[in-house]
């Protein structure tokens, strides 16, 4: 007798929305296949009119390309010359580095304190040279916020000249009500662009669309800079139509408030003391986190694995559907704690110093 089949393994690893694209976006794209033989609007005319209508601002301040990591790298070139500064929170997205690292800048990298960016350090490291300062707003991977009060003061001390870049992929998953708005304070005049993703809360990450909001002349030179069909037909389409979902987007956002919830609670009944986090995922310190990573894989549970972003005793952990939290629970208690020796230390520091090279191979975002 052959032996079952076995299960497919539980992907808790990429942040990615466990319901899916939206029903709508779906049917969008199986619309839009007869027209494939056609060249996309370069200039994503429909796209951009919708956002524009539902975030109040012109189309003129909006910039879609191919994720949000593509429009990452075209504001920073538009934004700084070769040998400028940019400052950075660590641990942050590494895509930031790298695209400071593409426009020939000099990134200037800033240590978390308690797993917050430290605006006051931050803030020191302003020179003459510097132009830019890149946050994401939750941030990945730990989840916390900035919130709009301290936001605010910040932005009171940026010298003119300096631009803030926000990364707002996660900010449909905040229930903080301090919760700052990117657009907003453009609008307000503040030296801000917005940078969003339709990766997350619409799950549309394998089409790769993204957009940011900025003044009309930073978009201008934006688009000047990147390929000419920068988003295809489908990837618009389905964007298009996952905009409108509302009941999509508000099922994602209830389906991983309670995910964040189970993440919690189970990570804390075993002694674990997981970050507060406002985003899809939840970090926690584990000792060696490589091993704990290999050893859940080993089990059909693949988490997050952060040496690329310098915290090599830690993991993340999407959020997904309850069976998925069911699965990763029993692989932990499978593994945990490790054989031989006297567990891992899972104690949460308050500074967090980056060392080794963060820029090593990795899966996966």
């Amino acid at each position: 007798m052959s032996a079952p089949p076995a299960r497919p393994p539980v992907d808790l690893s990429a942040n990615e929305n466990p319901l899916g694209p939206s029903p709508k976006a779906l049917a969008a794209l199986a619309a839009a296949m007869g027209g494939l033989h056609r060249y996309p609007d370069r200039a994503c005319t429909r796209l951009k009119a919708a956002l524009a209508l539902r975030l109040g601002v012109s189309a003129r301040q909006i910039a879609i390309g191919n994720g949000s990591c593509e429009v990452l790298d075209l504001a920073v070139r538009g934004l700084i010359a070769p040998g400028e500064k940019v400052i950075l929170g660590t641990p942050g997205f590494p895509a930031y580095r790298g695209a400071v690292r593409r426009a020939g800048g000099q990134a200037v990298l800033v240590p978390a304190r308690d797993y917050r960016d430290d605006l006051t350090a931050m803030l020191g490291q302003i020179d003459s040279r510097t132009r830019l300062l890149v946050l994401g707003n939750p941030g990945n991977p730990t989840g916390t916020l900035i919130g709009r009060t301290a936001l605010l003061a910040f932005l009171d001390r940026l010298p003119a000249g300096v631009t803030l870049i926000l990364d707002e992929a996660y900010r449909d998953f905040v229930a903080d009500a301090s919760l700052p708005d990117a657009v907003d304070l453009l609008q307000a005049g503040r030296p801000v662009v917005a940078l969003r993703s339709f990766s997350k809360v619409h799950g549309l990450a394998g089409l790769r669309v993204g957009y940011a909001v900025a003044t009309p002349d930073l978009i201008a030179r934006m688009q000047a800079e990147h390929q000419q069909f920068n988003t295809n037909t489908l990837a618009q389409a389905a964007a298009l139509a996952a905009l409108e979902d509302e009941a999509h987007v508000a099922a994602t956002i209830e389906l991983n408030r309670r995910g964040r919830e189970e993440l919690f609670a189970g990570l804390a009944a075993r002694g674990f003391d997981p970050v507060p986090s406002q985003a899809n995922f939840v970090l926690v310190r584990v000792g060696d986190g490589a091993g704990l990573v290999l050893r859940l894989a080993a089990q059909g549970v693949l988490v997050k694995e952060l040496g690329r972003y310098g915290l090599d005793d830690h993991i993340r952990v999407s959020c997904g559907r309850a069976p998925d939290h069911a699965r990763f629970f029993a692989a932990l208690d499978a593994v945990w704690p490790p054989r031989g020796g006297n567990g891992w230390n899972t104690r949460r520091g308050t500074h967090l110093a980056l060392d080794g090279d963060l820029f090593s191979a990795n899966k996966r975002y």
